[in-house]
């Protein structure tokens, strides 16, 4: 497996701590250090999710781990979209994301992520990513319970912010009280992935590269319906989960709604360093 960091970590401590994840599961690695020759570095290529595409990509089993100037981790699988790692958590997350990066090579099913903590600046600096609004998510609500109605099924649709809390939802008359639950983990699992929840259910499938990942952060959600919200800048926005329908009908309804604003609304662009 191979470890690959920006050459400007908050802390050199973070790649030991994956390191010793990784020798706990009995995984070998190496470590490289990613170089700026063609200047890259300062664009997305210097991103977490790059630098772990890039060393899944290099590495022969196929999982790689990338760590930016930020310190957040990304583990990524050679078979996934670059921009869709595997796994991405801050570095207070560091040994468990080392110990899951190597489960997903043996196979093994993932370990819990600890609790987010608040994040903290870099270098006195903390940028934040264009925000959902409220009256954002009352359009997602809208558009999605409009096709919901044209579909003539009754569902449940959630909104979440980025960082995976609730924003907003709304239950039609008639929808199963058992989805409430499931469109909320839908938005929030694809908020953690920056995935759709279909591809999330392919990858995490029986002798899938994601095998078993329904079992951490609390429950994910591995069936179609939850679709992540991009600016198009590609900064994560939130998420918009359906469930009441079938998996097919969820995944015409969310995209309906995802369609819809990114159509319609204008988000401001985050600095990038």
């Amino acid at each position: 497996m191979v470890v690959r960091h920006h050459p400007d970590l908050p802390d050199p401590r973070l790649i030991r701590e994956i390191q010793a994840g990784m020798e706990e599961e009995g995984v070998p690695f190496r470590t490289d250090q990613a170089h700026d020759d063609h200047g890259r570095l300062g664009a997305h290529g210097g991103e977490a999710a790059a630098l772990a595409y890039a060393a899944a990509q290099a590495s022969a089993l196929d999982v790689g781990v990338g760590v930016d100037a930020r310190g957040t981790i990304c583990v990524h699988h050679a078979k996934l979209p670059p921009a869709a790692p595997a796994l991405t958590g801050p570095a207070s997350a560091a040994r468990v994301l080392g110990h899951n990066a190597a489960r997903i090579v043996v196979g093994l099913p993932l370990r819990p992520l600890p609790a987010p903590a608040l994040p903290i600046p870099v270098n006195g600096d903390l940028a934040m990513p264009g925000r959902l609004s409220l009256d954002q998510a009352r359009v997602l609500l809208d558009t999605a319970l409009a096709k919901a109605d044209a579909i003539g099924v009754p569902i449940n649709v959630a909104v979440a912010d980025d960082g995976g809390h609730l924003l907003a939802f709304a239950r039609q008359d008639g929808a199963i009280l058992a989805s409430v639950d499931i469109a909320i983990r839908k938005a929030r699992t694809a908020v953690l992935l920056r995935m759709t929840t279909d591809e999330l259910g392919k990858a995490a499938a029986v002798g899938g590269p994601l095998y078993g990942i329904e079992g951490t952060n609390g429950g994910l959600v591995v069936f179609g319906g939850g679709i992540p919200l991009f600016t198009p800048a590609g900064d994560l926005l939130g998420a918009i989960g359906v469930s009441g329908g079938t998996v097919e009908q969820d995944i015409t309804i969310a995209q309906a709604g995802a369609d819809h604003l990114g159509a319609t609304a204008t988000f401001p662009q985050r600095a990038r360093a």
